[in-house]
């Protein structure tokens, strides 16, 4: 079997199941074995906070989009309460999306909606500031999943021990 039969095996598990914590770093393992690791990392985020797109209805022919994220700090006033959906304001606000709306995003398939994420968590991801160094972003800034600060950090890169920053 191949890595890709194994990776489709496992979208077809998140199909039936997306709020499977465990078919998620699994999944993340492959990914990160395959060189997808804004993937891989995507997945992890969403296996530890519990997140997966909210699906109002299997299919809807009013509408092509199908797969929501939405804004938590709209709370109350958030048009689906659905916490596994809601994102902090600052990944919500990186998610970029044909229907971009001011409370969500919506997106026609599941892995659309998930590799959206994804996107969005390494574009907040920290920088190294030097030159030099080859690193380009520092993952173990969001692999510390007890926080959703994304604001600026004292993490140092990895290689060169340089501060990161945003």
């Amino acid at each position: 079997m191949t890595n890709e039969d194994r990776e489709s095996a496992l979208q077809r598990m998140l199909d039936a199941d997306p709020s499977n914590a465990d078919t998620r770093l699994v999944l993340a393992d492959l990914l990160e074995e395959m060189g997808e690791v804004v993937r891989a990392e995507g997945q992890r985020y969403q296996a530890t906070k519990k997140k997966r797109p909210f699906e109002p209805d299997k299919e809807r022919d009013d509408d092509p989009f199908n797969f929501f994220w939405y804004a938590d700090y709209y709370g109350a006033n958030t048009p689906i309460q659905d916490p596994e959906s809601d994102l902090p304001s600052e990944v919500f606000a990186a998610i970029k999306t044909d229907d971009d709306q001011k409370t969500h995003k919506g997106f026609r398939t599941r892995q659309d909606a998930e590799l959206a994420l994804a996107e969005a968590l390494a574009k907040l991801a920290a920088k190294c500031p030097n030159p030099k160094c080859k690193n380009g972003w520092i993952t173990e800034r969001y692999r510390n999943y007890q926080s959703d600060d994304y604001s600026e950090s004292s993490s140092r890169c990895p290689d060169c021990a340089a501060v990161a920053t945003k």
